[in-house]
């Protein structure tokens, strides 16, 4: 429990996270908190030198998936904004995401029955996710590549105008209907900088 200006209110501690490829690899670390048993719409917070997303190459398939997986990995790998146009004039940009097996390069399968929901998220700065916690369904699309036929997911249409403000950073992932999913972080923005977050009180105390 926590006492902050004449409030009190529970807060959790993660004490000790290991943050050194940020210095020795000049790599970005995203986090998020989640919580057992409840639908969560959570913020992010980066950490980096610049924490956009820049020079995804799509992941390559080595297989496909033999059942339905318990965890997957949930990879967004394109953000195309329409017409080509860049961060500080886009309105509109299409998204697509590959699933695997967690730890795999094992696709899903195209015409399998068991081809998954998969659901987009988003929230800008450290706000909280902008759909509440429900995100917005892909729409399965069939790949024929290296003699395999395997699932990606098109979110099209997507309201990016709030990266158009140089201080905003929009922040994409995924979620998977019954699945554990374990998404990658696509970050929107003109400005890589990672922003500096300040405390956000609740309005009244827990008791």
């Amino acid at each position: 429990m926590v006492r902050e200006r004449d409030l009190i209110f529970p807060a959790w501690d993660f004490v000790g996270i290991d943050i050194t490829a940020i210095r020795q690899a000049g790599e970005t670390m995203h986090f998020f908190a989640t919580v057992d048993g409840v639908e969560v719409a959570h913020n992010v917070v980066s950490l980096g030198q610049d924490v956009r997303t820049l020079n995804v190459e799509e992941p390559e398939p080595v297989g496909l998936l033999a059942e339905p997986p318990a965890q997957v990995d949930a990879i967004i790998y394109i953000l195309w904004p329409h017409g080509g146009a860049s961060v500080l004039q886009a309105e509109q940009a299409n998204l697509t995401a590959i699933l695997f097996g967690a730890g795999t390069r094992l696709a899903f399968p195209a015409g399998a029955s068991w081809t998954p929901t998969v659901r987009l998220h988003w929230s800008i700065n450290h706000g909280t996710d902008l759909t509440g916690g429900e995100g917005v369904i892909g729409t399965p699309r069939e790949v024929h590549r290296n003699g395999m036929r395997y699932v990606v997911w098109d979110f099209n249409n997507i309201d990016v105008r709030a990266a158009r403000n140089p201080n905003n950073r929009m922040y994409f992932w995924l979620s998977v209907d019954g699945v554990e999913a374990r998404s990658s972080i696509w970050v929107h923005s003109a400005d890589g900088r990672p922003i500096l977050q300040t405390a956000d009180l609740p309005a009244s105390s827990c008791r």
